[in-house]
């Protein structure tokens, strides 16, 4: 804006005849704000930067008469307002109506209408603004603010200047030139409404107070004199008086205008303007009053200091302010000493902006003020206080909880009044980047109408784009309204892709962009010849999201309150503070809600509800008001105890409220009257459904109830006027009876049909699984279930498989003689047999009492070798415990991960305790007693050991023994799974406990059962066989012998089988006989096959021998002969199938002579089969010998026997010997040899004879001796 001079003011008012307040502005910004009043008659001409310089007046107790304004009314014109042209001295007579209505332009002298002319505007405010240079006015309804323009010298157009902003649509404004606002009298307050004449904004409503009772204010008309202390005038029609208020809205005076008033349009009929009050008198003429008295002499010259901006003091929401203004006067001189601040200066302002008026008035009377912002600004950050993290099981049945959140505690010098601050999101255009031949060039994009931020303001920028290139080439640029750069950075995606950048622009400067650049804010994507218009869509927008307003906010739910339902689990909830000043607090607690509910399972085989239902359509008409109605009845056949029991009811009837409907139990003596005339008494005549159809079923669960509000139509499921629990456990069985009575008269009906619905309880079936061919079958686990639910639904349901593992322990010694450093270490082997084993804790032996912590370092391989190198061992496990202190007494560390060692693998392990503990062991030298050297037990060796006061550093003490126990599981192992597989083991029924586990690890358990079901037939494959008869000439045939169990295909096996044929005898002998074979299964599946069946008798005859006998040969020592046994019955033989038998065969042959000695006589019978049956006997040929013989034997001896080329016979007697006589063992001599010259031995040469069993008897005169010889 052009800055306007003093001189140029001066010289204008100078052509002024009436009297006008002329304001200029200036854009310096100036320390001082100064007040220059210029004397012409009552005129003022007063600095433009300050609001200062109001007129001084003293209002009249009647107002005097001026200049009258010739309307020369046209009837459609509607008068409105007066505006006074100072440029050209010439008044504005506004009219309204519509757009088409004139602007009179009247003679500031005569009075009289120099033109008219129509500006576009349905007028009714109208105003000089001394700043602009022109007139303003208001229009009708939507209306905005306008400048009346001149093509001429009186006004013939208008331009917008703003949107509608007063508080009715017939509202007339007029402008407070001391302030810059456009005001309007609010009758719904009673107040001023206040609109920021630079922006249109709104300022607020100055509400009036002290108003003389009776008052009717011209309720769209107001004026603004720029007299201090008597600003705003408003026109009361029942006194026709101006009534005079000061800024502060409070009633300060009343003026008579002694005038005759035009009562038909006593909205509008009154104006203020160059220190006049128009009225509109009963000849719609305009005419003028003065109703001040001004001023004698110069005003005085006041000076304001600057605006003062200053923080709150700690911990108040207040500051003082000392301040000093400056006065001159033409007649008084200095007369600073008597200006009077208001407030005064040392007080303590508020935060936010006062003004503070300074008035001096100088000896004439004469009042001059200036007015400058204290403004005091809250830059004391808040405190908030969260309340404690709260922890809370879920509702039942929801996966969640309702949580009562307590407020935070805020603690802040200028605490807000409540409410929340708003989550604001504003966004811009999705915007098409610019390009030339070169690639992208500037290109802007506009968020339209940001509100000031109470905290950070959090942004993104999506686009796509060329924007592929990498760090620092193609890159996406935004620059911020004022030019500073927001983003350089790459996009992070390929060419062409969408990416997303956040960033954040702190509130202050936000906030002054808006100041500055608002209210739309542009912002500019940077030129870049590296992108190129290379994709199909080339675009970006801006998102801005930030608070507006002031007080508590959560993130949770958006209020200030947080209570609200959260889910399971850990819900983070941040609490925001907002003062009044903008500044800002958080804290964030925890919501943790913990589902504490188990799953809801039922397993096959477990009792379950079933649901039975019985139905009887009688179509029997309900009688009219009859007590004994009409009854229906229903036979169950079924006997279960009723767990729950429903009536479906289908009548037709006009009056639901004449009904009563009882329902009868078998046993009769239960009842229930479950509809009892609804409406009954409330309404008199019960309920009247005007649908006649009764649809209903009774249902205790139900929502609503029968007895409820009546309804045009009963179509539902309705809780019954009695509870039909009382069936709950009365048996199903029997004649169940349904009575309906109408019990008014009037409407009659018909009971179409009813229905039973009844819940039982019963053993539910078990699963079914069917084996393969193979014998095998794999069960889902969740088969296994009927049903099930959780609140927060199920991850998984599992059977447990597998054993247990075993647990174990070895000992070493606890029996120490020596000791290490603290923080040293004991190392060892451990060998581990044919299991792997799981250490889960040991036992160590420590004199160093309290809590200590022990790590576990392991290698595979051998601890020797490895003592000083760190580099192989890996840390397995720390193990925590308290220690006794006690040497000898073991302290028991658990391990924070139970450490796996392999089977059959030997590893090096380290036991390093920390820092304030150290080991008590065994050894001491190279002796390692009182421990050994190795501990063994059939899961694992120990093999020991070193100790080191350094780990892995220092030479190690060898041997030296460990004190300790390290515990252990082994083997074994348990799973839970969800699939399982059976066999043929399984067949039949069996349980098995059936575990589900929700998502958030609450179980239930259940016992399932299943029956496994072989329902395969074999495949039989059958194999020729040969049945032999047994010794009663029968036999009976095992069919398995029959069935190739190798080559039939039953992955369960033949459990049972069959023949049609299975008893044999001997007459069976002789050509094959086809059999028929069955076999079965355990499940009893069963398949049949045909073979060949052989029977023979393939035993010999039963032979009876002779017991073993002892026989003489007689006198003379002959030889004896052998008789036949069986010729002369002295043996038999028997057969199964051979009677009588017939072949027979003897050795010795009968007539076989033997001499001394024991045979084995073998008797053989043969059948006719060729079936040999044999026994033997032994046969003693003993010769009683006489005395000689007994001499004879007592003194001859023969020798070697056995004997190969020559035997000797020595003779020892003095008995002469004859001869020797040699048989074999059929009778045969073979050898005689002459005795009688012989000394005392002779040799007899036999090597000629066969080896065999010789009988040699050697004889003297009156003697004989019988010797076997063994001729090899």
């Amino acid at each position: 804006m052009k800055k306007i001079t003093w001189i140029w003011l001066c010289a204008i008012s100078m052509l002024l005849s009436s009297h006008f307040v002329a304001h200029a502005q200036s854009v310096d910004d100036t320390t001082l704000q100064t007040s220059v009043s210029t004397k012409s008659a009552n005129t003022i001409i007063a600095s433009p930067a300050t609001q200062v310089g109001r007129m001084a007046g003293t209002p009249l107790t009647n107002g005097t008469p001026g200049l009258v304004l010739d309307q020369n009314p046209n009837p459609s014109d509607t008068p409105m307002a007066i505006a006074y042209n100072p440029i050209d001295d010439l008044y504005y007579a506004s009219t309204g109506g519509s757009t088409a209505r004139p602007i009179h332009c009247h003679d500031a002298t005569t009075g009289a209408i120099n033109s008219s002319s129509p500006v576009g505007v349905d007028q009714r405010g109208i105003w000089w603004n001394p700043n602009s240079m022109q007139a303003e006015a208001n229009g009708f309804g939507s209306g905005g603010v306008y400048a009346i323009t001149s093509s001429v010298t009186c006004p013939d157009g208008s331009t917008l200047l703003f949107g509608s902003n007063k508080p009715d649509s017939q509202s007339g404004g007029d402008y407070d030139y001391d302030n810059d606002e456009i005001i309007y009298f609010d009758e719904s307050a009673p107040g001023i409404f206040r609109v920021d004449r630079a922006t249109n904004a709104t300022i607020g409503t100055t509400v009036i107070t002290s108003t003389p009772a009776g008052t009717d204010y011209a309720e769209m008309s107001i004026g603004y004199t720029g007299v201090t202390g008597f600003e705003y005038a408003l026109f009361d029609v029942v006194t026709n008086s101006v009534h005079l208020y000061d800024l502060a809205g409070v009633f300060q005076a009343s003026v008579l205008i002694s005038e005759t008033i035009l009562n038909s349009n006593n909205r509008f009929y009154f104006s203020y303007e160059n220190d006049l009050a128009w009225v509109l008198n009963g000849t719609q003429n305009w005419t003028s009053h003065t109703i001040f008295s001004f001023m004698v002499g110069d005003a005085p010259v006041i000076t304001c200091p600057a605006d003062i901006m200053i923080n709150t003091e700690p911990g108040v929401c207040t500051a003082v302010s000392n301040f000093a203004g400056t006065a001159t006067d033409t007649e008084d001189g200095n007369i600073s000493g008597d200006i009077v601040a208001t407030p005064a200066s040392g007080s303590a302002f508020p935060v936010g902006t006062t003004a503070v008026t300074l008035s001096v008035t100088d000896s004439d009377g004469n009042t001059s003020t200036c007015m400058f912002n204290v403004t005091v600004v809250d830059n004391e950050d808040p405190v908030l206080t969260c309340p404690a993290d709260i922890v809370q099981s879920n509702d039942i049945g929801v996966c969640g909880a309702n949580v009562t959140v307590p407020m935070p505690t805020i603690m802040d010098n200028c605490p807000t009044a409540g409410g929340s601050p708003t989550q604001t999101s504003v966004s811009s255009p999705l915007t098409a980047y610019n390009f030339d031949a070169l690639g992208l060039i500037d290109t802007p994009t506009t968020i339209t109408g940001p509100a000031m931020a109470s905290g950070d303001v959090e942004m993104s920028a999506t686009f796509t784009g060329d924007h592929g290139g990498g760090t620092d080439f193609e890159d996406f640029i935004l620059e911020g309204p004022d030019g500073s750069t927001l983003l350089d950075a790459s996009s992070g995606v390929g060419d062409c892709a969408t990416a997303t950048l956040t960033f954040t622009v702190g509130a202050a400067t936000w906030n002054g962009w808006i100041d500055t650049f608002g209210p739309d804010l542009t912002f500019v994507l940077q030129a870049d010849a590296a992108v190129d218009n290379i994709c199909a869509a080339s675009e970006y927008q801006l998102t801005a999201d930030y608070l507006t307003g002031s007080g508590l906010i959560n993130d949770y739910n958006g209020t200030d309150d947080a209570s609200d339902f959260y889910p399971v689990g850990d819900t983070d909830v941040t609490f925001t503070y907002v003062d009044g000043g903008g500044n800002t607090a958080t804290c964030t607690m925890t919501v943790t809600v913990n589902d504490d509910e188990d799953p809801v399972i039922s397993c096959a085989g477990d009792p379950a509800p079933i649901f039975g239902s019985a139905t009887d359509a009688p179509g029997a008409a309900i009688p009219d008001n009859n007590p004994a109605g009409v009854s229906a009845t229903i036979d169950i056949t079924d006997d279960f105890d009723i767990t729950d029991l429903n009536v479906d009811l289908d009548i037709t009837h006009s009056w639901i409220g004449d009904l009563v409907v009882t329902l009868t139990a078998p046993d009769g003596t239960t009842a229930a009257a479950i509809i009892d005339r609804p409406g009954v008494p409330a309404t008199g005549l019960g309920c009247n459904n005007t649908v006649n159809d009764i649809l209903v079923t009774m249902d205790d669960e139900a929502t609503d109830a029968i007895e409820g509000p009546c309804l045009t139509e009963y179509n539902g499921t309705f809780i019954p006027t009695e509870a039909l629990s009382v069936f709950d456990g009365v048996s199903t069985l029997g004649t169940w009876t349904l009575t309906i009575v109408d019990n008014a008269g009037g409407d009659t009906g018909t009971l179409n049909n009813w229905t039973l619905n009844y819940e039982y309880i019963a053993v539910s079936n078990p699963l079914q699984v069917v084996l393969d061919a193979n014998g095998m079958a794999t069960v889902d686990v969740a088969d296994l279930l009927l049903g099930f639910s959780d609140n927060c639904g199920v991850a998984s349901t599992t059977v447990e498989v597998g054993s247990p593992p075993t647990p174990g322990s070895i000992t070493t010694v606890f029996d120490s003689n020596n000791g290490g450093a603290l923080g040293g270490a004991v190392l060892f082997d451990i060998t581990v047999g044919p299991l792997d084993i799981t250490i889960s804790d040991l036992d160590l032996n420590t004199e160093d009492p309290g809590a200590f912590t022990v790590d576990m370092f392991t290698l595979v391989g051998t601890y020797v070798g490895n003592e000083t190198d760190p580099a192989p061992w890996t840390l397995a496990a720390t193990g925590s415990g308290t220690a006794s202190g006690t040497v000898n007494v073991p302290s028991n560390a658990v391990l924070d991960t139970p450490v796996t060692l392999l089977a059959n693998t030997t590893y090096g392990v380290a036991l390093v305790f920390d820092a304030a503990h150290g080991h008590n062991y065994s050894g001491t030298g190279t002796d390692p007693s009182p421990g050994m050297p190795t501990y063994s037990n059939g899961d694992l060796t120990l093999s020991l050991g070193a100790g080191q006061n350094t780990p892995f550093s220092s030479a190690p003490f060898n041997p030296r023994i460990w004190n300790g126990t390290l515990n252990y599981e082994t083997g074994g192992g348990i799973a839970n799974v969800s699939m399982f597989d059976v066999d043929c083991s399984d067949v039949g029924t069996n349980t098995i406990d059936v575990t589900v586990t929700d998502i958030n690890g609450n179980t239930s358990t259940c016992t399932a059962t299943y029956e496994v079901i072989d329902d395969l037939d074999p495949v039989l494959v059958c194999m020729d066989f040969t049945l032999e008869l047994g010794a009663d000439g029968t036999a009976v045939l095992d069919p398995f012998d029959m069935i190739d169990l190798t080559a039939t295909f039953e992955a369960c096996g033949i459990d049972t089988a069959a023949a049609d044929l299975v008893n044999f005898t001997c007459d069976d002998i002789g050509a094959p006989i086809m059999i028929t074979l069955f076999g079965a299964d355990p499940s009893g599946n069963a398949a049949s096959c045909t073979a060949m069946l052989t029977v023979v008798d393939a035993l010999g005859p039963e032979v009876t021998c002779p017991a073993d006998q002892t026989v003489d040969p007689g006198a003379n020592n002959q030889l004896y002969e052998v008789p036949d046994y069986f010729g002369e019955g002295l043996a038999s033989a028997v057969d199964n199938c051979t009677d009588p038998v017939t072949v027979f065969a003897q050795d010795p042959a009968p007539g076989t002579l033997l001499g001394d000695g024991t045979y084995t006589v073998t008797l053989t019978a043969t059948d006719e089969y060729g079936n040999p049956g044999v026994c033997t006997f032994e046969l003693t040929v003993e010769s009683i010998l006489g005395v000689n013989d007994t001499t004879l034997d007592a003194g001859v001896t023969m020798y070697p026997n056995p004997a190969q080329g020559q035997v000797t016979i020595a003779n020892s007697s003095n008995i002469v010997l004859e001869r020797a006589t040699m048989y074999d063992v059929s009778g045969k001599l073979v050898n005689t040899t002459d005795l009688s010259g012989m000394q005392s031995e002779k040799t007899i040469d036999i090597s000629s004879l066969a080896a065999g069993v010789y009988i040699v008897q050697i004889e003297s005169e009156n003697a004989s001796i019988v010797k076997r010889l063994i001729k090899e």
